[in-house]
């Protein structure tokens, strides 16, 4: 074989090892996006004004109020697309509203790059939860003040409300012919508890934190309640059903 032959074997041989080699390399491995940052921000309204309270209000029987309390548990998170695909779960996240916080604005977790269309909230505590042990449990399911002074083993409440109602039809209820008025509704079985989806939107980016923002109308909360005829309201009795029911249709999108 002459030298000009060996030449071509080898050059051939060279490129089908190459080809080989090409062949055999593995896909490189896509890069995964840096998740973002989830806030999901409950905004406590009265109609269109932001709740103040220091202001008047009415309930559903039309009797000046005035809040001194409005507190609710959220739980079992989970964050929709377009499609109400499910994008993250948060079942571990356990939220209290409260009227006196500064800010009610609370962080989830993380999630991919997505959009957010909507929420799926429950509101109230799972029966599991409900009953476990306060002296050992993290914030904010060790707030005494969500639960009965006299027996922490009873639950906590999922809606805490409290203030003042016109007793004698004047406008005001600063009065000695006023009441004080309290829901404490609370119970350890899922008679309470309301599934709901709430529409609100943001976009999420890699390393950036988004923010859902969602508007509760405590006006709606009490639309349904007559707070000088029924005053009180405990564990899961109806007046507190009613209350449970309206929470549920307070929320939307702000």
């Amino acid at each position: 074989m002459n030298t000009r032959n060996i030449l071509i074997l080898a050059s051939m041989a060279i490129a089908i090892t190459a080809c080989k080699k090409d062949e055999e390399a593995p896909a490189p491995t896509p890069s995964t996006p840096a998740p973002g940052t989830v806030n999901m921000a409950f905004n406590l309204y009265v109609g269109n004004n932001v709740l103040d309270l220091n202001s008047l209000y009415q309930d559903g029987a039309g009797h000046a109020i005035r809040f001194s309390k409005a507190k609710f548990y959220v739980s079992n998170v989970h964050l929709t697309d377009h499609d109400d695909n499910v994008l993250g779960h948060y079942e571990d996240t356990y939220i209290l509203v409260d009227a006196t916080n500064t800010s009610n604005t609370f962080t989830l977790g993380d999630l991919s790059p997505a959009e957010v269309h909507g929420a799926e909230i429950t509101l109230g505590l799972a029966p599991e939860v409900n009953t476990s042990d306060p002296l050992v449990a993290e914030a904010p399911l060790n707030d005494p003040d969500m639960m009965w002074a006299w027996s922490t083993s009873a639950g906590r409440m999922f809606l805490k409300l409290e203030g003042r109602v016109d007793g004698n039809a004047d406008g005001d209820v600063d009065d000695a012919e006023d009441f004080d008025f309290m829901y404490h509704c609370l119970n350890l079985n899922n008679d309470l508890l309301r599934e709901i989806h709430v529409h609100v939107h943001a976009d999420v980016t890699a390393g950036a934190t988004a923010v859902l923002n969602s508007k509760v109308d405590l006006g709606v909360v009490v639309s349904g309640l007559d707070l000088l005829t029924n005053p009180e309201a405990m564990d899961g009795g109806a007046q507190c059903v009613v209350a449970m029911d309206s929470l549920a249709t307070s929320f939307s999108e702000l």
